[in-house]
Order: structure tokens, then C-alpha cells, then sequence
């Protein structure tokens, strides 16, 4: 089995009637007036594939989200194929809090195994001086 892609959002939906994701507001840069910060959802889709004579049978895996090599979210992702050649995972944070600034890195792990990651960079918004009217 291996990871196809993977992306973190602010949101991801499947599509009732075509079942394909959207995934809305893709985080590469994100910026903060103050930390610790809240966003009220955190978002991950994976694709997972696997070779046709591999088992099709269930797999945990985990999820780890860190910044700075910090962890700050760990847990188990369920991966079922049955008996497709393709799946797809979909984990959904809400209330999740950013803590400070730096590089974000969300890992999918195998047995402890990184699988792949989505890394983003974590700032505070600038603070422009306004003039006087």
C-alpha cells in the first residue's frame, strides 16, 4: 500500500452525487494575528492505493500533526480497501489550535514509517501602520 496524495484544508466534502473530494482553502501559507490560534477546522485527505496482489484487507494508520518537529496531534487513521484498488481517508480537527509560528508538517505513519507528509509554513500577520485621514 502506498499514499497517493495528500493535502491538508480548512475544509474537505465529498460530493454526495459524483463521491469525488473538494477540499477548500488548501493551507501552503498560513498567517495568524496573535498565538495561540484557533481555526475552527483542520482538515486531511489522503488517497491510498495498493497493487492487486497486496491484501485488501483494513489497515491503522496515524496521523501526526507537528510544528518545529513538535508534536501537537496524534492519532489513528482506519484505512479500508474492500477490495478496491483505491480508498481514501478523511480526518476533520475542529477547534484546532495552532500554538506559534514555524513549519507545520501533518505525517501519515505505517508502523511508525512515515508514508508521506503535507508540510506548510505557520506566520503572524504583519501589522501595518495606519496614517492619519
Amino acid at each position: 500500500m502506498k499514499l497517493r496524495s495528500m493535502t491538508c484544508s480548512d475544509l474537505a466534502i465529498i460530493d454526495a452525487s459524483t463521491n469525488r473530494i473538494s477540499c477548500i482553502n488548501i493551507l501552503d501559507d498560513v498567517k495568524m494575528a496573535q498565538f495561540p490560534a484557533l481555526a475552527s477546522t483542520f482538515a486531511v485527505s489522503a488517497i491510498f492505493e495498493r497493487s492487486a496482489d497486496e491484501e485488501a484487507g483494513d489497515r491503522n494508520l496515524e496521523l501526526e500533526i507537528s510544528i518545529d518537529g513538535d508534536t501537537i496531534v496524534k492519532g489513528p487513521i482506519f484505512v479500508a480497501f474492500q477490495g478496491a484498488l483505491t480508498t481514501r481517508a478523511m480526518i476533520t480537527l475542529n477547534g484546532f489550535v495552532y500554538p506559534r509560528p514555524g513549519r507545520l508538517k501533518a505525517s501519515i505513519l505505517d508502523d511508525g514509517v512515515e508514508m508521506g507528509d503535507w508540510q506548510f509554513s505557520v506566520g503572524a500577520i504583519e501589522a501595518v501602520e495606519q496614517s492619519a485621514i
